[in-house]
């Protein structure tokens, strides 16, 4: 924004909320008129962390990284 540009980073950021605020406005208003819509979004992605979290687990790879590095601990010390 030229106001940051110019060093005045009070306006800058004063403009960027502005801007900020009017767009979660409008989002608000389109979850009002179609809440069916935006509860769907939402409840995929609530569905879809409780999938990445059961499926965390070691990986072989990750092991491997773990022994390579503690070899080269060891020639050094």
């Amino acid at each position: 924004h030229p106001y940051l540009l110019q060093g005045n980073h009070v306006r800058a950021l004063k403009v960027v909320i502005n801007k900020i605020s009017a767009v979660l406005g409008r989002r608000a208003a389109r979850a009002k008129r179609r809440p069916e819509y935006y509860d769907r979004i939402a409840g995929k992605r609530e569905q879809g962390m409780r999938d990445v979290l059961q499926r965390i687990r070691p990986s072989k790879r990750h092991g491997k990284i773990e022994t390579r590095n503690h070899e080269r601990k060891g020639a050094r010390g």
